[in-house]
This record gives C-alpha cells, structure tokens and sequence, in this order.
C-alpha cells in the first residue's frame, strides 16, 4: 500500500462496506448461490486486482487432470468485444475471447475454453454444448458468488500477501483480506525456487489460515524463449544474443524484466498496462527502438500473454521486420506439493460423485 494513496481511505470504507454488505448477503442467503450438480467446478481466483499467477495455475490444473478428465475452462473473457457464451479456438483474435482464454485455447488441444460473462449461464451451456464435461475450472472466480465452486483456490502473490494488503482505492485489494476465509486451498504464488522454513512460517503466521485450510507454495518456472511464429523452428542461443528490446503489459512485470536481466547483458523496456491492447503506433515505436539499437545481437521479446494481443492482421507486416521471441513461463510447486493439491481436489471430486 502506498501512503501516497491515504486521502482515498474514505473512498476505500465506502467500497469495504459495499462489498461487505454484498457478501454478507450471500451468507445469509438472500443472494443465491448454485451448487452445479451434474459437474465438478474448481474456482481458481485472488483478492487482489491481478498479477497472482491466474493463467499459469490454471494451466498446470489442466496438464495434471486433462488426461484423466473431460475439462473446460470457463472465463469471462476480459477485454473482448464479444458477448455471451463462446467456444474459443486458436484462430480466434483477443477482440473476441480475451488474451488469457485465448492464450490457454492456443496451447491446450485436448480441452475447451468457454468464454462467458454470466459463469451460471456458461457452466448450463457447457453442459448443453459439452455433455461429456466431468471438470471445469473458472478462472478469476473468487468475486463471482453466484456460483459455488466444489473446491476454491485462493492464489496470493508472494512479494505482496493480501495480509499486508489493503482496500481499493488504497491498495489493491477487491474483497476484505478476512474473505479468504472461503477457500479451501491457499497458493503463495511466484515464490523463490528455493525456500527457507523461515519463509514458510512467516507465510504461515502472516496468513493465519483456519483449520480446514491447507497453504501450499508455488514458484515460476522460464522456458526456453520461442520464436512467435511458431511455424519456425527455432533453437534460441543465449550466446549469441546480447540486447533485448522488452515489452510487456502485464500487471506485475518484475519476473519477467528479472528473467531478461539473467539473459541478457542490456535490456530497454516498454512498459504498458494490463491487459494493455496495443496500436499500430506503438508497436512501431519498440521496432524503431530495436533498429536504432547499435549492434546485430539483438531480439525482441515480450510475454506469452501479450503475444496474444500481436495476433492480428494489422500486426503482420511490422512484426516481420524484427526477430521476436516470447517467454513461455509455467508453475510448479515446491515439494510434493503439487501432487497434495490434485489429491485433495480428486478426493472433493469422488464425494461429489458418490453424493450425486
């Protein structure tokens, strides 16, 4: 939280009582909650504005249960211009799904991905559409009440815990730190590779999760940066490249400008907001960047998310006069840990199915 904010505190009790009134009701009962029966639904969701890892957990649920499973990814599809419930493929644009469905569509073809706002109307129309569902995970679903997911994953940054954080418009908090009481699992995301005991007992009292809930960490994971056309074949050779033209819009950027750093002796970076959808204009100022840049070893790059944002015609011609490079990124977990989690959410899914 930044002190620079403190003259919007009286904002931010007038946005805690909203939201606290609001999730109040559904306590309560006077607002409903579905229980979808006939599926097992995963919510993977935090209580901050973004930046926790959302894409990449999501991902690492569907490498480890899309074998077994029938699943669906079900998201808002934020950004786009569509509206209403629609199947994402990967020839699809952001204009229609959003980057994060698109991204997830692109790189899984053994699943769906649903984008729909009203994520009851879209898990019935799964149904309709996908009888043979047995998973869906909804993505950034911890705000979305309406429906209650069979098991809610909690993520939290690792350099910002929703325990040190605070409300909006003061800090970047979107429900009151006490609601992480609703999950069943809570992530540290985006932790070193390495951690201590004592890291884990501060994560632990920091938190001061509730008895029934089980706190596991995660860090991320850098692939070898891929050419964007993934037509060619491309070994990158970290030796032969020296200075990296980055950009990224992207909530939190310090792991991917860090991952730059240990690749490259001199980086210059662009920097733009999340979700950020770029224009002809910019893109044409980081090429201008990159030809002005003295010397021949040299590349672009940018993330995987923002990759998705660059699929578009009017793109075309400009990305072909640069060499440009993404950094897939995925999750893993530290420990057996990861093995944990797919064993509780297996356990939820078995009850569910003898109960039905």
């Amino acid at each position: 939280m930044s002190y620079k904010r403190l003259y919007l505190y009286p904002a931010a009790l007038i946005y805690g009582f909203i939201i606290r009134a609001r999730n109040a009701f559904f306590n309560w009962g006077l607002f409903k909650q579905i229980n979808h029966k006939n599926v097992f639904v995963i919510g993977v969701g935090n209580l901050t504005t973004g930046g926790t890892g959302k894409t990449p957990m999501v991902e690492y649920l569907i490498r480890k249960l899309s074998n077994n499973y029938k699943v669906v990814v079900l998201s808002r599809g934020y950004g786009r211009k569509s509206r209403g419930f629609r199947l994402v493929t990967p020839s699809d644009t952001i204009q229609n799904s959003g980057d994060e469905p698109l991204q997830i569509a692109t790189k899984f073809e053994n699943i769906k991905v649903v984008v729909q706002e009203d994520r009851n109307a879209g898990i019935k129309n799964i149904m309709k559409k996908i009888p043979d569902t047995e998973i869906i995970l909804l993505d950034d679903s911890f705000q979305h009440r309406k429906v209650k997911p069979d098991i809610n994953i909690l993520l939290t940054d690792y350099f910002d815990l929703y325990a040190n954080d605070f409300l909006l418009p003061v800090g970047g908090l979107r429900e009151h730190k006490h609601e992480a009481k609703r999950a069943d699992v809570v992530i540290v995301t985006k932790c070193d590779k390495f951690i201590s005991p004592i890291t884990k007992r501060y994560f632990k009292e920091t938190l001061n999760l509730l008895e029934h809930q089980r706190l596991l960490t995660s860090y991320i994971v850098y692939e070898d940066l891929k050419h964007y056309e993934k037509s060619i074949p491309f070994n990158f050779d970290k030796k032969k490249y020296t200075t990296a033209i980055c950009f990224s819009g992207i909530a939190n950027n310090y792991w991917f400008i860090n991952e730059m750093k240990n690749i490259f002796s001199d980086i210059e970076i662009f920097e733009f907001g999340d979700h950020h959808n770029y224009s002809v204009k910019e893109i044409k100022k980081i090429v201008q960047k990159f030809k002005d840049n003295y010397g021949n070893r040299k590349v672009v790059v940018t993330t995987e998310k923002d990759l998705m944002r660059l699929k578009n015609k009017k793109f075309e011609s400009i990305l072909k006069e640069i060499p440009l490079f993404y950094l897939p990124i995925k999750t893993e977990f530290h420990d057996s840990q990861g093995d944990e989690l797919i064993k509780i959410i297996k356990e939820k899914l078995l009850v569910k199915v003898q109960n039905s």
